[in-house]
């Protein structure tokens, strides 16, 4: 019966840091994309899932231009939202298959420290 308790109590404590931890993406409403190739995205993407970005000045990001940000704890968030071209595939249930050129949207949030460094990456495609 102890060990159960302590069970519950260990998931009462961790189950707020999951929730901080899993916090939606910041979208502004007026985020203006930046239009760019999919192996510029993809990289991107790929560096953003990788934490390849942490301690890099988010200033120096071409990407950093068309950026919304807004404060956050002892530094800020910033939003950009890259647009590219994708060729996607298509299938249905009744054996019916395509594919097309989307224009496939990819938003990041990093987070930056006070001196303006990359804390945090994360990215989300639509």
């Amino acid at each position: 019966m102890r060990n159960m308790t302590l069970i519950l109590l260990a998931g009462l404590l961790l189950l707020p840091a999951c929730g901080l931890l899993q916090h939606s993406l910041w979208r502004p409403e007026t985020l203006v994309p930046v239009e760019t190739d999919r192996a510029h995205a993809v990289s991107m993407i790929h560096l953003c899932a990788k934490q390849g970005y942490k301690g890099q000045t988010f200033g120096s990001l071409p990407e950093s231009k068309n950026s919304q940000c807004q404060p956050r704890g002892r530094g800020q968030e910033c939003a950009v939202l890259l647009v590219y071209p994708e060729d996607r595939y298509f299938s249905f249930v009744d054996a019916r298959s395509y594919s097309a050129m989307v224009q496939a949207k990819t938003l990041f949030n990093v987070s930056v420290d006070s001196a303006g460094n990359i804390k945090q990456c994360r990215a989300e495609t639509e």
